[in-house]
Protein backbone atom coordinates (compact mmCIF):
# COMPACT_ATOMS: atom_id res chain seq x y z
CA UNK A 1 0.00 0.00 0.00
CA UNK A 2 2.71 2.16 0.19
CA UNK A 3 3.85 2.48 -2.96
CA UNK A 4 0.38 3.37 -4.00
CA UNK A 5 0.37 5.97 -1.64
CA UNK A 6 3.79 7.33 -2.55
CA UNK A 7 1.84 7.61 -5.91
CA UNK A 8 -0.85 9.75 -5.09
CA UNK A 9 1.03 12.09 -2.78
CA UNK A 10 3.27 12.88 -5.86
CA UNK A 11 0.39 13.33 -8.02
CA UNK A 12 -0.87 15.96 -5.56
CA UNK A 13 2.72 17.40 -5.03
CA UNK A 14 2.80 18.15 -8.95
CA UNK A 15 -0.80 18.88 -9.22
CA UNK A 16 -1.52 15.92 -11.93
CA UNK A 17 -3.89 14.42 -9.86
CA UNK A 18 -6.99 15.47 -12.29
CA UNK A 19 -5.22 13.80 -14.94
CA UNK A 20 -5.19 10.83 -13.65
CA UNK A 21 -8.58 10.76 -12.80
CA UNK A 22 -9.40 11.05 -16.41
CA UNK A 23 -6.96 8.33 -17.39
CA UNK A 24 -9.34 6.29 -14.95
CA UNK A 25 -12.69 7.26 -15.79
CA UNK A 26 -11.80 6.91 -19.29
CA UNK A 27 -10.39 3.56 -18.74
CA UNK A 28 -13.54 2.07 -17.39
CA UNK A 29 -15.79 3.99 -19.74
CA UNK A 30 -14.44 3.22 -22.65
CA UNK A 31 -14.91 -0.55 -22.73
CA UNK A 32 -18.34 0.03 -21.26
CA UNK A 33 -19.29 2.04 -24.94
CA UNK A 34 -18.06 -0.40 -27.18
CA UNK A 35 -19.73 -3.08 -25.69
CA UNK A 36 -23.28 -1.27 -25.89
CA UNK A 37 -24.98 -2.08 -29.52
CA UNK A 38 -25.45 1.34 -31.69
CA UNK A 39 -29.41 1.79 -32.26
CA UNK A 40 -30.19 1.15 -35.74
CA UNK A 41 -31.57 4.12 -38.04
CA UNK A 42 -34.13 4.30 -40.59
CA UNK A 43 -31.76 4.51 -43.54
CA UNK A 44 -29.44 1.94 -43.09
CA UNK A 45 -32.01 -0.78 -41.23
CA UNK A 46 -31.61 -4.18 -42.79
CA UNK A 47 -34.49 -6.30 -43.86
CA UNK A 48 -36.54 -8.30 -41.48
CA UNK A 49 -34.93 -11.49 -43.77
CA UNK A 50 -31.74 -10.11 -44.34
CA UNK A 51 -29.87 -12.08 -41.13
CA UNK A 52 -31.68 -15.52 -42.39
CA UNK A 53 -30.33 -14.56 -46.11
CA UNK A 54 -27.13 -13.96 -44.68
CA UNK A 55 -27.07 -17.23 -42.92
CA UNK A 56 -28.23 -19.24 -46.09
CA UNK A 57 -25.22 -17.18 -47.95
CA UNK A 58 -22.76 -17.97 -45.90
CA UNK A 59 -23.55 -22.01 -45.38
CA UNK A 60 -24.08 -22.20 -49.22
CA UNK A 61 -20.37 -21.95 -50.16
CA UNK A 62 -19.53 -25.25 -47.57
CA UNK A 63 -22.24 -27.37 -48.34
CA UNK A 64 -21.86 -26.74 -52.01
CA UNK A 65 -19.81 -28.82 -54.60
CA UNK A 66 -17.13 -26.98 -56.75
CA UNK A 67 -18.79 -25.94 -60.29
CA UNK A 68 -22.15 -26.36 -58.98
CA UNK A 69 -24.81 -23.74 -58.85
CA UNK A 70 -25.89 -22.94 -55.13
CA UNK A 71 -29.90 -22.86 -54.41
CA UNK A 72 -31.06 -21.78 -51.30
CA UNK A 73 -34.95 -23.34 -50.83
CA UNK A 74 -37.00 -23.13 -47.49
CA UNK A 75 -39.54 -25.43 -46.80
CA UNK A 76 -41.83 -22.83 -44.86
CA UNK A 77 -41.28 -20.17 -47.68
CA UNK A 78 -42.03 -22.74 -50.28
CA UNK A 79 -45.12 -23.82 -48.76
CA UNK A 80 -46.49 -20.36 -48.29
CA UNK A 81 -45.18 -18.85 -51.87
CA UNK A 82 -48.30 -18.02 -54.04
CA UNK A 83 -48.24 -20.00 -57.60
CA UNK A 84 -47.08 -17.92 -60.29
CA UNK A 85 -47.21 -18.24 -64.24
CA UNK A 86 -49.60 -20.34 -66.49
CA UNK A 87 -49.85 -23.97 -66.37
CA UNK A 88 -47.80 -26.14 -68.75
CA UNK A 89 -48.77 -29.46 -70.39
CA UNK A 90 -45.80 -31.78 -69.23
CA UNK A 91 -46.49 -33.79 -72.30
CA UNK A 92 -46.01 -31.15 -74.89
CA UNK A 93 -43.02 -29.76 -76.11
CA UNK A 94 -42.35 -26.70 -74.53
CA UNK A 95 -39.24 -24.82 -76.72
CA UNK A 96 -39.88 -25.28 -80.21
CA UNK A 97 -37.39 -23.84 -82.65
CA UNK A 98 -38.44 -21.73 -84.93
CA UNK A 99 -38.53 -22.15 -88.82
CA UNK A 100 -37.43 -19.80 -91.28
CA UNK A 101 -39.26 -17.55 -93.63
CA UNK A 102 -39.61 -18.80 -96.84
CA UNK A 103 -37.32 -16.44 -98.93
CA UNK A 104 -34.53 -16.75 -96.54
CA UNK A 105 -34.37 -20.78 -97.43
CA UNK A 106 -35.14 -20.15 -101.05
CA UNK A 107 -31.69 -17.05 -100.68
CA UNK A 108 -29.43 -19.77 -98.61
CA UNK A 109 -30.44 -22.61 -100.57
CA UNK A 110 -29.38 -20.61 -104.33
CA UNK A 111 -26.55 -19.01 -102.78
CA UNK A 112 -23.25 -20.32 -104.48
CA UNK A 113 -20.49 -21.33 -102.37
CA UNK A 114 -17.36 -19.10 -102.42
CA UNK A 115 -15.08 -19.76 -105.13
CA UNK A 116 -17.45 -21.62 -107.32
CA UNK A 117 -19.03 -21.23 -110.60
CA UNK A 118 -22.80 -21.65 -110.77
CA UNK A 119 -24.19 -23.91 -113.25
CA UNK A 120 -24.96 -22.34 -116.73
CA UNK A 121 -22.52 -19.62 -116.14
CA UNK A 122 -18.96 -18.07 -115.69
CA UNK A 123 -17.38 -16.51 -112.78
CA UNK A 124 -18.17 -13.44 -112.66
CA UNK A 125 -15.40 -10.92 -111.95
CA UNK A 126 -14.37 -6.95 -112.00
CA UNK A 127 -16.89 -4.95 -112.49
CA UNK A 128 -19.68 -7.61 -112.67
CA UNK A 129 -19.83 -8.52 -109.17
CA UNK A 130 -20.07 -12.21 -109.99
CA UNK A 131 -23.45 -12.00 -111.11
CA UNK A 132 -24.24 -14.41 -114.14
CA UNK A 133 -26.88 -13.76 -116.90
CA UNK A 134 -29.73 -15.52 -117.44
CA UNK A 135 -29.49 -18.52 -119.56
CA UNK A 136 -30.30 -17.64 -123.20
CA UNK A 137 -33.91 -18.99 -124.44
CA UNK A 138 -32.59 -22.32 -127.54
CA UNK A 139 -33.64 -21.14 -131.25
CA UNK A 140 -36.32 -22.99 -132.91
CA UNK A 141 -36.48 -23.96 -136.01
CA UNK A 142 -39.31 -24.47 -138.67
CA UNK A 143 -39.39 -25.97 -141.74
CA UNK A 144 -42.81 -27.37 -143.89
CA UNK A 145 -44.17 -30.42 -145.14
CA UNK A 146 -46.63 -29.86 -148.57
CA UNK A 147 -49.19 -32.47 -149.61
CA UNK A 148 -50.48 -32.13 -153.12
CA UNK A 149 -53.25 -33.63 -155.37
CA UNK A 150 -51.99 -34.05 -159.46
CA UNK A 151 -53.52 -36.43 -161.91
CA UNK A 152 -55.90 -35.78 -165.28
CA UNK A 153 -58.31 -33.08 -165.00
CA UNK A 154 -61.79 -35.31 -164.80
CA UNK A 155 -59.65 -38.53 -163.25
CA UNK A 156 -59.22 -39.43 -159.71
CA UNK A 157 -55.97 -37.55 -159.06
CA UNK A 158 -52.81 -39.14 -156.79
CA UNK A 159 -52.41 -37.90 -152.90
CA UNK A 160 -48.82 -37.54 -152.15
CA UNK A 161 -47.60 -36.70 -148.74
CA UNK A 162 -44.63 -34.52 -148.03
CA UNK A 163 -43.57 -34.07 -151.43
CA UNK A 164 -39.59 -34.08 -151.57
CA UNK A 165 -38.20 -30.67 -153.54
CA UNK A 166 -37.30 -30.73 -157.00
CA UNK A 167 -39.70 -33.98 -157.15
CA UNK A 168 -41.40 -33.77 -160.59
CA UNK A 169 -44.60 -34.57 -161.76
CA UNK A 170 -46.23 -37.00 -163.24
CA UNK A 171 -43.01 -38.39 -163.43
CA UNK A 172 -39.06 -37.34 -164.19
CA UNK A 173 -39.90 -39.00 -168.04
CA UNK A 174 -42.95 -36.80 -168.46
CA UNK A 175 -42.19 -33.60 -166.22
CA UNK A 176 -45.56 -31.17 -166.51
CA UNK A 177 -44.40 -29.56 -163.53
CA UNK A 178 -41.38 -29.60 -160.48
CA UNK A 179 -42.01 -28.64 -157.21
CA UNK A 180 -39.36 -26.30 -155.96
CA UNK A 181 -40.01 -25.48 -152.31
CA UNK A 182 -41.90 -22.76 -150.39
CA UNK A 183 -41.33 -19.35 -150.64
CA UNK A 184 -40.37 -17.18 -147.17
CA UNK A 185 -43.28 -16.80 -145.52
CA UNK A 186 -43.87 -21.24 -145.82
CA UNK A 187 -46.95 -21.22 -146.60
CA UNK A 188 -46.71 -20.48 -150.57
CA UNK A 189 -45.38 -23.65 -152.64
CA UNK A 190 -43.80 -23.01 -156.00
CA UNK A 191 -43.77 -25.08 -158.42
CA UNK A 192 -41.50 -25.22 -162.16
CA UNK A 193 -43.75 -25.09 -165.09
CA UNK A 194 -42.83 -26.90 -168.24
CA UNK A 195 -42.14 -24.76 -171.08
CA UNK A 196 -44.20 -26.37 -173.47
CA UNK A 197 -47.20 -26.58 -170.85
CA UNK A 198 -50.20 -23.93 -170.45
CA UNK A 199 -51.02 -22.82 -167.69
CA UNK A 200 -54.88 -21.68 -166.08
CA UNK A 201 -56.71 -21.26 -162.62
CA UNK A 202 -55.76 -19.75 -159.51
CA UNK A 203 -52.04 -18.87 -158.40
CA UNK A 204 -49.36 -16.45 -159.49
CA UNK A 205 -46.71 -16.80 -162.40
CA UNK A 206 -43.67 -15.81 -162.01
CA UNK A 207 -41.83 -14.17 -163.32
CA UNK A 208 -45.01 -12.28 -164.93
CA UNK A 209 -48.40 -13.61 -167.16
CA UNK A 210 -46.07 -13.85 -170.51
CA UNK A 211 -43.27 -15.92 -168.54
CA UNK A 212 -44.95 -17.98 -166.56
CA UNK A 213 -41.75 -20.35 -165.94
CA UNK A 214 -43.20 -20.96 -161.98
CA UNK A 215 -46.30 -20.92 -160.52
CA UNK A 216 -47.35 -20.16 -156.83
CA UNK A 217 -49.66 -21.72 -155.14
CA UNK A 218 -51.10 -21.41 -151.45
CA UNK A 219 -53.39 -23.70 -149.39
CA UNK A 220 -56.83 -24.68 -151.67
CA UNK A 221 -55.28 -23.54 -154.87
CA UNK A 222 -56.10 -25.20 -158.11
CA UNK A 223 -54.00 -24.71 -161.01
CA UNK A 224 -54.85 -26.50 -164.59
CA UNK A 225 -52.05 -27.49 -166.83
CA UNK A 226 -52.53 -28.03 -170.56
CA UNK A 227 -49.99 -30.18 -172.53
CA UNK A 228 -50.10 -30.73 -176.23
CA UNK A 229 -49.32 -33.91 -177.80
CA UNK A 230 -47.23 -34.57 -180.73
CA UNK A 231 -50.61 -35.10 -182.87
CA UNK A 232 -51.99 -31.88 -181.57
CA UNK A 233 -54.02 -33.05 -178.68
CA UNK A 234 -53.99 -31.43 -175.72
CA UNK A 235 -53.83 -33.37 -172.27
CA UNK A 236 -54.91 -31.31 -168.84
CA UNK A 237 -53.56 -32.11 -165.76
CA UNK A 238 -54.57 -30.91 -162.57
CA UNK A 239 -52.49 -29.43 -159.14
CA UNK A 240 -54.47 -29.35 -155.88
CA UNK A 241 -52.23 -27.38 -152.97
CA UNK A 242 -53.76 -29.82 -150.65
CA UNK A 243 -52.33 -28.76 -147.34
CA UNK A 244 -49.02 -27.00 -146.07
CA UNK A 245 -47.81 -28.19 -142.57
CA UNK A 246 -45.69 -26.14 -140.01
CA UNK A 247 -43.17 -28.16 -137.58
CA UNK A 248 -40.89 -26.85 -135.38
CA UNK A 249 -37.66 -28.06 -133.96
CA UNK A 250 -34.93 -27.05 -131.66
CA UNK A 251 -32.58 -29.53 -132.79
CA UNK A 252 -30.42 -27.84 -135.84
CA UNK A 253 -29.70 -31.58 -137.36
CA UNK A 254 -33.42 -32.22 -137.45
CA UNK A 255 -33.73 -29.27 -139.78
CA UNK A 256 -30.93 -29.29 -141.81
CA UNK A 257 -31.67 -32.98 -143.31
CA UNK A 258 -35.47 -31.62 -143.87
CA UNK A 259 -33.95 -28.69 -145.60
CA UNK A 260 -31.57 -30.71 -147.45
CA UNK A 261 -34.26 -33.18 -148.35
CA UNK A 262 -34.58 -33.92 -152.16
CA UNK A 263 -36.08 -36.45 -154.86
CA UNK A 264 -32.82 -38.33 -156.41
CA UNK A 265 -34.49 -38.50 -159.80
CA UNK A 266 -35.10 -34.67 -159.90
CA UNK A 267 -31.95 -34.11 -158.58
CA UNK A 268 -30.43 -36.09 -161.60
CA UNK A 269 -33.12 -33.94 -164.01
CA UNK A 270 -31.79 -30.75 -162.90
CA UNK A 271 -28.22 -31.61 -163.63
CA UNK A 272 -25.58 -29.30 -165.38
CA UNK A 273 -28.15 -26.86 -166.92
CA UNK A 274 -31.92 -27.02 -166.53
CA UNK A 275 -33.96 -28.08 -168.91
CA UNK A 276 -37.43 -28.75 -168.11
CA UNK A 277 -39.37 -29.98 -171.35
CA UNK A 278 -42.76 -32.31 -171.04
CA UNK A 279 -41.58 -33.34 -174.79
CA UNK A 280 -38.55 -34.36 -173.84
CA UNK A 281 -36.96 -31.80 -176.20
CA UNK A 282 -34.00 -30.07 -174.02
CA UNK A 283 -35.05 -26.59 -173.77
CA UNK A 284 -32.86 -24.55 -171.19
CA UNK A 285 -34.59 -21.84 -169.24
CA UNK A 286 -33.02 -19.49 -166.00
CA UNK A 287 -34.78 -20.62 -163.04
CA UNK A 288 -36.80 -17.51 -161.26
CA UNK A 289 -35.93 -18.82 -157.65
CA UNK A 290 -32.81 -19.79 -155.78
CA UNK A 291 -33.22 -22.09 -152.78
CA UNK A 292 -31.30 -20.65 -149.37
CA UNK A 293 -29.83 -24.32 -147.93
CA UNK A 294 -29.44 -22.84 -144.44
CA UNK A 295 -32.97 -21.79 -144.01
CA UNK A 296 -34.91 -24.33 -146.79
CA UNK A 297 -36.85 -21.50 -148.10
CA UNK A 298 -36.60 -19.54 -152.07
CA UNK A 299 -35.53 -16.25 -152.63
CA UNK A 300 -36.65 -14.90 -156.24
CA UNK A 301 -33.69 -14.26 -158.27
CA UNK A 302 -32.68 -10.81 -159.29
CA UNK A 303 -34.13 -10.93 -162.51
CA UNK A 304 -37.51 -11.91 -161.50
CA UNK A 305 -38.01 -9.73 -159.12
CA UNK A 306 -39.10 -6.66 -160.80
CA UNK A 307 -41.97 -8.65 -163.36
CA UNK A 308 -42.73 -10.32 -160.00
CA UNK A 309 -43.51 -7.40 -158.39
CA UNK A 310 -45.20 -6.24 -161.62
CA UNK A 311 -47.68 -9.52 -161.87
CA UNK A 312 -48.73 -9.79 -158.44
CA UNK A 313 -50.13 -5.61 -158.66
CA UNK A 314 -52.12 -7.35 -162.12
CA UNK A 315 -53.11 -10.18 -159.82
CA UNK A 316 -54.75 -8.08 -157.05
CA UNK A 317 -56.56 -6.58 -160.12
CA UNK A 318 -57.60 -9.50 -161.87
CA UNK A 319 -58.69 -11.82 -158.74
CA UNK A 320 -55.90 -13.81 -158.88
CA UNK A 321 -57.31 -15.43 -162.14
CA UNK A 322 -54.30 -17.30 -164.25
CA UNK A 323 -56.51 -17.69 -167.37
CA UNK A 324 -54.93 -17.58 -170.80
CA UNK A 325 -51.76 -17.87 -169.93
CA UNK A 326 -49.18 -18.88 -172.81
CA UNK A 327 -46.43 -20.88 -171.61
CA UNK A 328 -43.04 -20.02 -172.56
CA UNK A 329 -41.48 -19.70 -176.29
CA UNK A 330 -44.70 -19.19 -177.60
Amino acid sequence: MRPLRNLLNELVERRLWPVALLLLVALVAVPLLLAKPASPTADDAPPAAAPQAAAAAAAAPAAAAPGEPVVSVTRDAIAAAPLRGRAKNPFRQQHVVPEPAAGATTAQATAPVPGSTPAGGTQGGGGSGGQTSPPSSQPTYVYASVDVRFGKAGHRLRRIEDVPRLTPLPNANHPIVVFLGTRKDRETAVFLVSTDVHVQGLGQCVPSRRLCEAIELREGDTAFLDFTEADGTVEQYELDLDAVTLHETTSQAVAQRAYARVSRVGKLLFGGSVHSSADGVARSQRLPFRYVRRSGVLHIARWASRRARTARAHRATSRGQLADLAPTGR
